[in-house]
């Protein structure tokens, strides 16, 4: 072992077998790092740990002749390129003029600090560190937008919106389905278009809001094209709020359902104030009655001016109340649906928390 390091500091100028043995450990650290992206699949971080394996080998040489680890590197290379058609997901194409400017920069701290060295300069502390300062910096930005995965922008067209209401207004039984009308998700329709679902793109994961809604017998394809496009783009994938309807089918995508909580599902035609369970709702409504409270739902268009604003008082709590008697308040209004008694709960499931969602606001329609 000491022949190899004298051949070593024979040949290499001094200072550089020590330099390789501390570039071995970066090097080995780089990998352990990228081996995330690589089990993602991403052709750039293939690309990176390629070029790492090989400054590895020449490292493992430079710093003693260790042919025993520069066997190994080469092993973990022919590795890498015998596989090297699985890393199929590409980088993100709005890093590229980043990456031209961040390449730049690092060329020209390069020829600076090796211009002073051919021509024997010494560069003051201050700037040495400056441009050791400035070189970690780039580099590290280089090194993220080259490793940043595929993005993905929301986008939605005027057809889809309204393709997307239309079904939601025949198939949106679901609590849910009316928020993925929001504007800050994306559409993926089934290859019919009588199916769809609402997405989102965040740190990697496309996270889909509630079931898919439409046709039952579309859904498995939906679902199946949503796999395809999340494995092709480098993506995880969830289902936020997902009802146990669809369980087995995301089962079969390889989720893993997660219970967050239940939702209470509320039936107006099966409402009642009989029962011991409901009998402070029903204490309360005896009180408003004597109290001389009228309730009932009118839809948006049909409020007439007694009911309009001068009338409302400062905190209203929904549907139709008036109020005989020499009272100063006259009525109030709102849109809220009629009171209604519990069912049956329904579950909800998903990899991620949920949140509570506000109810449905009837249309000028009434719905």
């Amino acid at each position: 072992m000491a022949g190899r390091v004298d051949i070593v500091q024979g040949v290499l100028p001094p200072g550089w077998p020590e330099a390789a043995r501390v570039l071995t450990v970066a090097f080995g650290v780089g990998l352990i790092w990228l081996s995330r992206s690589l089990a993602r699949r991403r052709r750039r971080a293939w690309q990176l740990a390629v070029a790492v394996v090989v400054a590895s080998a020449v490292a493992h040489l430079a710093k003693g002749l260790d042919f025993e680890e520069a066997a190994i590197s080469l092993l973990l290379l022919v590795a890498l390129v015998h596989w090297r058609s699985r890393f199929d997901v590409p980088g993100d194409p709005a890093s590229v003029r980043p990456l031209r400017g961040l390449g730049a920069a690092l060329a020209a701290i390069a020829a600076v600090a090796g211009g002073a060295e051919i021509r024997g300069i010494e560069l003051s502390p201050r700037t040495g560190d400056a441009l050791l300062g400035l070189a970690v910096v780039f580099g590290s930005l280089a090194l993220y937008f080259w490793l940043r995965p595929f993005g993905h922008a929301v986008a939605q067209t005027v057809a889809e919106r309204r393709m997307a209401r239309t079904l939601v207004d025949a198939y949106g039984t679901d609590s849910l389905s009316f928020f993925a009308l929001r504007r800050d998700k994306s559409y993926l329709f089934s290859p019919s278009r009588r199916a769809f679902l609402a997405y989102r793109v965040v740190a990697g994961t496309a996270l889909v809001s509630g079931d898919p809604v439409g046709d039952v017998a579309e859904i498995d394809d939906l679902l199946a094209e949503l796999r395809r496009l999340a494995r092709a783009s480098g993506w995880r994938f969830a289902v936020v709020g997902a009802s146990d309807a669809h369980l087995e089918r995301y089962r079969a995508l390889g989720l893993k359902p997660v219970s967050i909580g239940e939702e209470a599902v509320l039936d107006p035609r099966e409402f009642t104030l009989e029962g011991r369970a409901i009998r402070k709702v029903r204490q309360s409504v005896s009180r408003l009655r004597k109290a001389g409270y009228s309730f009932r739902v009118v839809a948006a268009d049909e409020v007439t001016p007694a009911l309009g604003p001068s009338s409302r008082p400062s905190r209203p709590r929904g549907g139709v109340a008036s109020r005989s008697g020499a009272s100063p308040w006259r009525s109030t209004t709102s849109t809220s649906p009629a009171p209604c008694s519990p069912s049956p709960k329904t579950p909800r499931a998903g990899p991620v928390a949920s949140s509570i969602s506000p109810l449905r606001w009837p249309d000028a329609a009434g719905r």
